[in-house]
């Protein structure tokens, strides 16, 4: 076969969407039974128990689902290596390939619908959320003094309605990402894969174009 052709067909294959969506699984069972113990506190219109419930079943939900980003940002890293090698591949060959210019940040740029009215993209947000959650207890109080490599997941976050402060950023990206109830997930792997599917028709149309295809 082939070694471009060999080359997408590993990029595009969903060797890892199985068990990545058992671990996500896991997640999205814990955040549902988090939510349904809230609305049970609320049933009971006892206020002083219902605040007490809300703040601790909240704080867990944000804690899940920062680490559902990191799994997800895990998968979009595989993607990402997966078409940096095939750059490599290319350049050793003579050609050099213009669908991305190659790196991290023109990759996730490419190929995915742009959250809101933002300039960014729905898997840059992902690989943000991520960054943030792993981050973010680092950060000075005011975001505006963030430097180096956490400024740019500050500008991303924030693009997308994430604010300084609040304990609220990680539920914040899973509803602008379409997810408003939390627990649903599989819908960023479902966007990951979408977006590796693009790259690979993308990179394919330019490989086919050079004649190695």
């Amino acid at each position: 076969m082939n070694m471009y052709n060999l080359h997408l067909s590993f990029i595009g294959a969903d060797f890892r969407v199985d068990s990545l969506k058992r671990v996500l699984q896991a997640i999205s069972n814990a955040i549902a039974e988090a939510s349904k113990n809230i609305s049970e506190a609320i049933e009971t219109k006892h206020d002083e128990y219902i605040e007490s419930i809300v703040d601790d079943e909240t704080s867990v939900i944000e804690e899940l689902l920062g680490a559902a980003f990191v799994v997800c940002q895990s998968y979009i890293t595989t993607i990402v290596s997966g078409f940096k090698s095939l750059h490599k591949r290319a350049n050793s060959d003579g050609y050099k390939l213009t669908s991305t210019d190659g790196s991290k940040r023109d990759i996730l740029g490419k190929e995915s619908t742009k959250v809101g009215k933002s300039e960014f993209t729905e898997i840059q947000a992902i690989d943000a959320f991520a960054n943030y959650f792993k981050h973010h207890t680092e950060w000075p109080a005011n975001w505006n003094k963030v430097k180096n490599n956490s400024e740019r997941t500050v500008q991303i976050i924030r693009s997308v309605g994430a604010e300084q402060g609040s304990t609220g950023n990680l539920r914040k990206g899973a509803e602008i990402l379409g997810n408003p109830t939390y627990d649903n997930i599989d819908s960023f792997i479902d966007k990951i894969a979408e977006w590796r599917d693009e790259l690979v028709i993308l990179y394919r149309k330019e490989l086919k174009s050079l004649g190695v295809l």
